[in-house]
């Protein structure tokens, strides 16, 4: 039985099964990372692991970032809001010690290929799905966004990071000559995936980033070819699809007048036909208004309303202005680093923001042309999403960030053989 436990190949198991979890429903990628931390701690025990072997970076920030949400709900009110939180984002910790005790060198390839095959049988199922919707009639409405991830109850946003992602690792795939004709596909596959996912942001984000890549990679000047082939045919059945033309040009029109005020009673208030009119764009503008200027006004800059009791002063103030409680209360900023000021203040802020400039300092430093993309879009995503508030999100960046350090760490000194990653 120990040396089951302890076989690298029950490991490679485990930590693929993490990462080809994370576009599944939650049960199952749960079950991998309760497993994958229980062996990870019987392994630490068992080759006689200290604190000192914990002093990587990779692994400080996130436990610095857990430690710093424990003492600040600690403080707050909600004590239901402040366990929910704890729990959430004990996976944020819990990962990289798996990744940190459980990796080795030759895993890295494996769990990207993993990824990348297991992601695209899900999207072909999801395609598959939406073909047979369509034979069977129905509003265009029904192949897209959330009814086309529903099958696997995700949300189409989270959905459509995960593809972008798969795209930049079928970018990479090319760039070093492996495969080319699979990923090749692989990356239509995902294209087509997140066209129906209909996520704006995110599509621009990969776009960027994927012509990004092609022109740091100064490979193939077909690749970039075929990317802006894709973006162009994309962009012509966009603007050709009522519901797509709808969503992304309707969806990102701002003509909004709007400013906050810390006299309560003359605040504006939405009426419900303003509310109805208001696009996606403008909503995530109020929200930003709304959530930074009451912060400060409120003298809470520093520490945030806490992480148990933000959503309630948010919800508050969403009334003040109209916006609840029948249209937006329980709305995050819709902003990473504006949820992070709102909810942990400056210093909570400081911590991610840390954590994000090391990680790009480390692939800076090692060329790991992917690590830096994903970053990049990563920090793109965040200005439209809270996405470290949802379980799937913590799990899908803190997996991956903590792959893409760990791997710049194997290419670092023999000191990662030392440490035990070997």
């Amino acid at each position: 039985m120990n040396k089951v436990l302890l076989h690298p190949n029950l490991h490679l198991i485990l930590l693929t099964g993490i990462s080809i979890s994370i576009p599944l429903p939650r049960l199952v990628g749960n079950i991998f990372i309760i497993v994958s931390f229980a062996i990870s701690l019987y392994v630490f025990k068992k080759n006689k692991k200290g604190l000192k072997d914990l002093l990587d970076a990779s692994f400080i920030f996130p436990a610095v970032f857990y430690t710093y949400i424990l003492l600040n709900g600690l403080y707050g009110y909600n004590s239901n809001e402040f366990l929910r939180q704890i729990d959430k984002n004990f996976l944020a910790l819990i990962i990289p010690f798996s990744l940190l005790t459980l990796l080795k060198p030759f895993f890295f390839d494996k769990i990207k290929k993993t990824y990348s095959y297991a992601l695209v049988l899900i999207t072909l199922s999801l395609i598959l799905i939406n073909i047979i919707n369509l034979l069977s009639g129905g509003p265009s409405s029904m192949y897209y966004f959330h009814d086309f991830t529903e099958f696997v109850g995700i949300n189409a946003v989270y959905f459509s990071l995960f593809l972008s992602l798969g795209i930049l690792i079928c970018l990479n795939q090319v760039y070093k000559r492996i495969d080319i004709k699979i990923n090749l596909i692989f990356l239509l596959t995902f294209a087509l995936g997140l066209l129906f996912c209909a996520s704006k942001a995110i599509i621009a984000a990969t776009i960027i980033v994927s012509l990004i890549h092609e022109i740091f990679s100064k490979k193939s000047k077909k690749t970039l070819l075929f990317i802006i082939s894709i973006g162009t045919i994309f962009t012509f059945i966009i603007y050709s699809n009522p519901y797509l033309k709808e969503r992304f040009v309707e969806g990102v029109k701002y003509d909004l007048i709007f400013e906050t005020s810390d006299e309560l009673a003359n605040a504006k208030e939405f009426s419900n036909s303003e509310i109805d009119n208001i696009s996606d764009l403008e909503l995530r503008a109020i929200f930003l208004k709304i959530s930074i200027y009451h912060l400060v006004n409120d003298g809470n800059l520093l520490f945030g309303y806490g992480v148990s009791d933000y959503q309630d002063y948010l919800d508050y103030y969403y009334m003040v202005y109209g916006l609840a409680p029948f249209h937006y209360e329980g709305y995050s900023p819709h902003n990473q680093y504006a949820y992070s000021l709102v909810s942990s203040g400056i210093i909570g802020l400081l911590i991610l923001v840390l954590y994000l400039v090391y990680s790009f300092f480390q692939n800076f430093k090692y060329n790991n042309l992917l690590g830096l993309c994903f970053l990049i879009l990563i920090c793109i995503a965040m200005l439209f999403e809270t996405y470290l508030l949802r379980t799937k999100g913590i799990i899908f960046f803190f997996f991956f960030n903590t792959y893409f350090l760990l791997d710049n760490k194997q290419h670092e000194n023999s000191n990662f053989r030392n440490k035990g990653y070997t």
